[in-house]
């Protein structure tokens, strides 16, 4: 980085540089200086000219320029300085676990059509949701609960035969109907899978406390061709003016379907951390089938997860990846055995430990029906692991809100 042109810039004075690495860091052509080719004599000598004759132009750029290099001032670059060793020399032998859970009923599902099946287990997920929070309670460990937030109504109507009016529809080509066909515009007790008011309370009356975090108004997948800008926009304002009616106030995504966009209106609205796209080996085959063949493989022999640490985007979110899929036990994945989904996850768990990073764990609490025993009793072994590693000093839990607090302040503080 060329200090000699940082200090123009900062005493006000438009430049003119070669095109060069560095340079073109700094200098924007035709906005806080000129940029020439190394070689043009004669190009150089314009520049100059055109910066002499125009007193206006000199002192357009060189405002220009002043406002641009503050982003390099001393107090900013130790910041960021800070930032980085605070992160990475971040004491080695303790790891951090998290965990998420997608909490959608039928919203998740029901632009791909809803089999019995799938309804009679959405209807089992409450049952699931109690006794999977008495485990958590038993073993002192804290989640983030991602809600749709049409879940935290317990009732909604039509207006003049139109729900939810005021939302922008997304255009998607495998669902040509509107968004909000499938809502019954009742309540609670008539429609279930849609409301889930009584969810929410639960989960804020459990103890320890969870954190309750968003998992979009209705399920729009936000990174799909056919979400426009508008649509996101007014799906996140109602999902934070519905929590608000609750006093709650979100801070963590979950994208619908794991398809991140729209980051930058996210930032926006409030929320600071997301969960990412899983970083697991199979993730960099292109070919769908041959990728859905070796997520099954890693699952069977349960083998090593990565782990991470939570990292900054350029939206100001940070994104916290999701680690490993706890999954559920219907169809194919019935020959998955519930032993190899505990075997991968105390890995993941030791890696964390041994690397200093973040284990992240998540699932869809309606998984649990798939299976209701044989699911539960693997994640009581996993969280009872858990607990003796916390015992142990080598492990921390926390929400994914509490990962921010814990990652995000540094960077917004510099302390």
């Amino acid at each position: 980085m060329p200090l000699n042109i940082m200090e123009a810039m900062a005493a006000g004075l438009p430049v003119v540089a070669t095109s060069c690495r560095g340079n073109r860091d700094l200098v924007r052509d035709g906005e806080n200086g000129l940029l020439v080719r190394a070689d043009d004599v004669a190009g150089f000598v314009r520049s100059i000219e055109l910066l002499y004759k125009s007193k206006e132009f000199r002192q357009t750029l060189g405002e220009k320029g002043r406002s641009l290099v503050k982003a390099y001032t001393v107090d900013r670059v130790l910041s960021y300085l800070k930032d980085i060793y605070s992160i990475y020399l971040k004491p080695k032998g303790k790891g951090t676990f998290v965990l998420s859970l997608d909490t959608e009923l039928a919203w998740g599902s029901f632009d791909l059509g809803i089999s019995k099946r799938q309804r009679a287990a959405l209807l089992a997920t409450r049952p699931c949701i109690t006794k999977l929070l008495m485990l958590l309670k038993e073993h002192n460990i804290s989640a983030t609960f991602a809600f749709i937030g049409h879940l935290m109504l317990d009732r909604c109507a039509s207006d003049q035969g139109i729900k939810h009016g005021n939302l922008v529809r997304p255009d998607f080509s495998w669902y040509p109907r509107d968004w909000f066909s499938e809502d019954p515009a009742s309540d609670i007790a008539e429609a279930p899978l849609w409301y889930g008011r009584d969810i929410l309370l639960q989960v804020l009356e459990a103890q320890p406390k969870h954190e309750i975090g968003c998992h979009s108004f209705s399920h729009i997948i936000y990174g799909a061709p056919g979400c426009s800008r508008a649509c996101a926009e007014s799906d996140l304002s109602e999902c934070v003016q519905t929590a608000d009616m609750l006093d709650l106030k979100l801070i963590s995504f979950v994208y619908p379907r794991n398809h991140a966009g729209h980051k930058d209106l996210l930032f926006r609205y409030g929320f600071r951390i997301y969960r990412g796209l899983g970083n697991e080996w199979f993730q960099k085959i292109k070919n769908s089938l041959l990728r859905k063949l070796c997520h099954m493989i890693d699952q069977f022999l349960g083998l090593v997860p990565e782990t991470s640490l939570p990292f900054k985007e350029e939206s100001g979110l940070y994104n916290t990846v999701g680690n490993m899929l706890y999954m559920s036990r219907s169809g194919i994945r019935r020959l998955i055995p519930v032993t190899s989904r505990v075997r991968k996850a105390i890995r993941g768990i030791d890696r964390a430990i041994e690397k200093g990073e973040v284990f992240h764990l998540w699932f869809h609490p309606s998984d649990l029906a798939s299976d209701p025993k044989g699911l539960l009793s693997g994640l009581d072994r996993i969280f009872s692991y858990v607990r003796r590693k916390i015992d142990e000093g080598v492990l921390d839990n926390c929400t994914m809100g509490q990962l921010y607090e814990r990652y995000g302040t540094i960077n917004t503080s510099g302390e």
